[in-house]
Order: structure tokens, then C-alpha cells, then sequence
């Protein structure tokens, strides 16, 4: 059995049956100020989750479904969100920085005031994000990536490369592992 704590006061939020949370079903799950730092959630279904002001620093997000959940303010920096599901989540304040976000699914997400800097987003869809106040200094896409009509990441300090830096892309490696 696994339990989900709060990130402050350490109260049991969540009894999940498995032994991991990997492919967990925590749909509509409610964990406002959730300790999941660096916790492998690979596939999770978290639809319509409240995860605001959680921790997820370094967590492992790949395939997992978010849509519709809130994470405002969350932390989600240096997490892997690879192909993860964002679409019309909220991650209002959210902190990203230096998340992996390649080929992510952030379709209609609020991003307002989020921190993206130094994130990859490769092959993301952020076709009708909010992106008012969003921070990408630094963040770097693809070609393959999607932006709201007439927004220009350039403008916001984002970088368009031509593939992954092997560099970034052997440390996200190491910080998935």
C-alpha cells in the first residue's frame, strides 16, 4: 500500500492499494499540497485532479493523463512530463522550470504566470494556452511544436533549435533515472 502525504504537515491525503503509483488510478483525487517529489507516476490517471501547490519536483509523469486538473502553483520543475496529457488543466503560477515537457499535451491550458524557463518543449501542443505572463527564458522547442495563433515564443526569450541539445537531453535522461 501506498500513501500520499501533505508536503508540510505530513497528513495522509491518499490510501492507493498498490505498492506503486504507477498507472494509479487517482482520478478526481484530491491532493492539494502533496508531497510527490521525485515519486514515479508513469501512466497515472489524475483527470480532474486538485494537485495545487503540490510538489512534484523530479517526479516522473510520462503518459500520464492530467487533463483538467488544477495544479496551481504546484512545483513541477525539472519533472519528466513527456507525452503527458495537460489539455484544459490549469497550472496557473505553476513552476515548470527545466521540465521536460516533450510532446506534452497542453492544449487550452491555463499557463498564466507560469515559470517554463529552461524547459524543453519539443513536439508540445500548446495550441490555445493561456500563456499571459508565462516565463520561457531560455525554454527551447521544435519545429514541431504547437503555439496559440499569432504567439511568439521567441519574444519571450524561448529558442527554437533544430533538435535537442544531446547535452540537456543526456541530463533529463540522468534526472529521469
Amino acid at each position: 500500500m501506498t500513501q500520499i502525504r501533505h508536503k508540510s504537515t505530513g497528513r495522509v491525503l491518499c490510501h492507493c492499494s498498490d505498492d506503486s503509483l504507477e498507472y494509479a488510478d487517482l482520478t478526481r483525487a484530491d491532493l492539494r499540497g502533496a508531497d510527490l517529489e521525485g515519486v514515479n507516476l508513469l501512466g497515472a490517471d489524475l483527470r480532474g485532479a486538485n494537485l495545487t501547490g503540490a510538489s512534484l519536483v523530479g517526479a516522473d509523469l510520462r503518459f500520464a493523463d492530467l487533463t483538467g486538473a488544477v495544479l496551481r502553483g504546484a512545483d513541477l520543475s525539472q519533472a519528466n512530463l513527456g507525452t503527458a496529457q495537460f489539455s484544459m488543466a490549469d497550472l496557473q503560477d505553476a513552476n515548470l522550470f527545466s521540465a521536460n515537457l516533450l510532446g506534452a499535451d497542453l492544449f487550452g491550458a491555463n499557463l498564466v504566470r507560469a515559470n517554463l524557463e529552461a524547459s524543453w518543449l519539443g513536439g508540445a501542443d500548446l495550441d490555445s494556452a493561456v500563456l499571459s505572463g508565462a516565463r520561457l527564458r531560455n525554454a527551447c522547442y521544435d519545429v514541431e511544436a504547437r503555439w496559440p495563433e499569432g504567439f511568439n515564443p521567441q519574444r519571450r526569450g524561448a529558442r527554437l533549435t533544430a533538435t535537442i541539445d544531446l547535452n540537456r537531453a543526456a541530463t533529463m535522461v540522468r534526472q529521469a533515472a
